[in-house]
C-alpha cells in the first residue's frame, strides 16, 4: 500500500493538489472498507479484543505514528501540505479530525449518520481546507 501511495504522490504530487486529495480519498476508502483497519483507527476493543491493550498492540502505536510522519513529510516536501505548522502539531490535528469523523456515527441517531461516500468526501474536504496551501505547488516544468 505505501509504495502505491509513494508513486502516486511522486507522479501527481508536483502537478496538482488532486494527487494529494486522490491519495487521501483512496486511503479513507481503504480504512472504511477494511474492518480491521477501521477497528484499529477507532480502537474498537470489541472487534480487536485485547490486542490494543497488549504489549504488541502498544508497539503498533509508534509504528503508525512513524508511518504517518513519513507520509506527511513527503507531502510537505512536495508542497502539498502547509509547512507553517510543526509536523507534530499537524499530526495531532489530523488525528483529532480523523477520530472525529470515524467516531461521530456512534453518537448520531439513525438517519443522521454519514454514508461512507459522504464521510469520505467531508473528511477529504476538511483536510484540504485545513492543511493544504492556498496555492498549488508549481509543476517543475513551469518554474
Amino acid at each position: 500500500m505505501l509504495p502505491d501511495i509513494h508513486s502516486e504522490i511522486g507522479v501527481q504530487g508536483t502537478q496538482s493538489l488532486a494527487g494529494a486529495r486522490g491519495v487521501l480519498r483512496h486511503l479513507v476508502f481503504l480504512v472504511i472498507s477494511n474492518p480491521l483497519l477501521k477497528a484499529v483507527l477507532q480502537r474498537d476493543t470489541e472487534t480487536l479484543g485485547d490486542l490494543m491493550r497488549t504489549s504488541t498492540g502498544q508497539q503498533l502505536i509508534p509504528v503508525r505514528l512513524d508511518a504517518s510522519k513519513v507520509y506527511l513529510e513527503l507531502l510537505r516536501s512536495k508542497g502539498l501540505l502547509r509547512a507553517n505548522i510543526s509536523i507534530d502539531t499537524q499530526m495531532k490535528m489530523m488525528t483529532a479530525i480523523y477520530m472525529g469523523f470515524f467516531l461521530i456515527d456512534q453518537v448520531m441517531p439513525p438517519g443522521r449518520q454519514f454514508s461512507p461516500d459522504e464521510m469520505v468526501e467531508a473528511l477529504v474536504e476538511t483536510i484540504h481546507r485545513t492543511f493544504e496551501p492556498e496555492e498549488s505547488p508549481k509543476s517543475p516544468r513551469t518554474r
